[in-house]
């Protein structure tokens, strides 16, 4: 990833008052404070994508102004995805780690054959 979009990954939180990117997954999603995680993603992203930081990926700029279709995809990234996984992790402590490496040794078992 470029310097330029990782300096101003972390001006963009600045000027939100973080230091970190961390939603707060106990929260509703429009809490204020996940609105501003919201915000710093998005516009960090639209950056990177104006400044063709993606190419490789071949994402279309006309997304970048597809403030919409944007929010949709980090709500169900980190709103149903991820915070499934954090609830998930709350009530069985470990269970997501041990998920994921039984994943990762059956997706390892699956290419040998």
């Amino acid at each position: 990833m470029q310097t330029f979009i990782l300096g101003f990954m972390q001006a963009t939180l600045a000027c939100y008052g973080m230091r970190q990117w961390n939603p707060d997954l106990s929260q509703p999603s429009d809490s204020l404070f996940n609105v501003a995680c919201r915000f710093v993603v998005l516009d960090t992203f639209r950056q990177a994508l104006i400044t063709r930081t993606y190419a490789a990926y071949k994402v279309p700029i006309k997304y970048a102004d597809s403030y919409d279709l944007l929010s949709k995809i980090y709500d169900h990234i980190v709103h149903f995805h991820y915070a499934a996984r954090f609830h998930k992790e709350l009530d069985n402590p470990g269970s997501v780690l041990t998920a994921t490496e039984l994943h990762a040794r059956l997706t390892r078992r699956a290419r040998v054959r």
